[in-house]
């Protein structure tokens, strides 16, 4: 399963660096991470399932000067220990 997620994951970041490159931005926004949060996961698969390739993808971003948005029903800073002014 985790070399499906990666493998998307890829895709993403590929997707990503092209709309980049065509001018797209400057807010990206990513929601769904509802259905993988706690309770219903593991704060442990929380973070390798969704934290870590949104990480990823918020890296790109922000390297370009972008700004994104993660949506997800559990608060991400209480459930993934994330340090954010905006969580």
């Amino acid at each position: 399963m985790l070399d499906l997620l990666w493998m998307f994951q890829a895709r993403i970041e590929d997707l990503t660096r092209y709309l980049l490159d065509q001018g797209v931005g400057p807010l990206f926004g990513d929601s769904g991470a509802e259905y993988a949060g706690p309770p219903v996961m593991s704060p442990h698969f929380f973070r390798a399932l969704y934290v870590e390739p949104e990480a990823r993808t918020a890296a790109i971003l922000h390297e370009r000067g972008r700004c994104c948005t993660c949506t997800a029903m559990a608060r991400c800073a209480r459930c993934c220990r994330i340090s954010s002014p905006w969580v």
